[in-house]
């Protein structure tokens, strides 16, 4: 049976490290970095932009594994959407006092981020927490045979079937590449 890990230092800076290049990744594709390199600057550029494209999914393995361990509070649900709201608030008025036009028809969205159809990765991990009861048992009895399947089985299903998917329809989750467009944040 897993235990409650304790804290562990390494896994905090690496989490640390994958905010940095989720950072990154936001402000080369959302805010137009990348888009806008010319020259040696896309040389500097696009390696950091391979390397930061990680971030997510490392940041994500970080989070499976503290909550495969970790003990359900329904509570941390409350408290992760607190600081959500206390950051998308933050963003939002320092937006408009830059540009008190900017944020129009936002705040609703900033407020309610899961009801909006934004921030797509909030929204994950509040479903996958929410079935953690359910899933950490199943997932704690698995024989090790039964648990390599499954990974094929997920590796087969979200690299192969979403690069088919993208080659058929595009987007076959619905996350256009981690940025919905449903107006969360200002078109570039």
């Amino acid at each position: 049976m897993l235990r409650p890990a304790p804290r562990n230092l390494g896994i905090d800076a690496l989490r640390c490290a994958a905010m940095l290049m989720i950072v990154c990744l936001h402000v080369m594709n959302r805010g137009g970095a990348a888009a806008t390199a010319r020259g040696t600057a896309v040389s500097l550029i696009m390696p950091l932009k391979v390397l930061a494209n990680c971030g997510v999914n490392l940041y994500a393995l970080i989070s499976g594994w503290v909550l495969i361990t970790g003990k359900f509070r329904p509570a941390r649900i409350v408290e992760l959407w607190l600081q959500v709201l206390f950051w998308n608030l933050l963003i939002a008025g320092v937006g408009t006092l830059m540009d008190p036009g900017c944020m129009e028809g936002f705040w609703l969205r900033y407020v309610f981020p899961l009801t909006q159809k934004c921030f797509w990765y909030f929204s994950a991990y509040v479903g996958v927490y929410a079935l953690t009861p359910i899933l950490n048992p199943g997932i704690r009895s698995l024989t090790p045979r039964q648990a390599g399947a499954m990974v094929w089985a997920m590796l087969l299903l979200f690299s192969v079937g979403s690069a088919l998917g993208y080659a058929w329809q595009g987007d076959p989750w619905g996350i256009a590449s981690g940025y919905w467009s449903c107006g969360c944040l200002p078109s570039m």
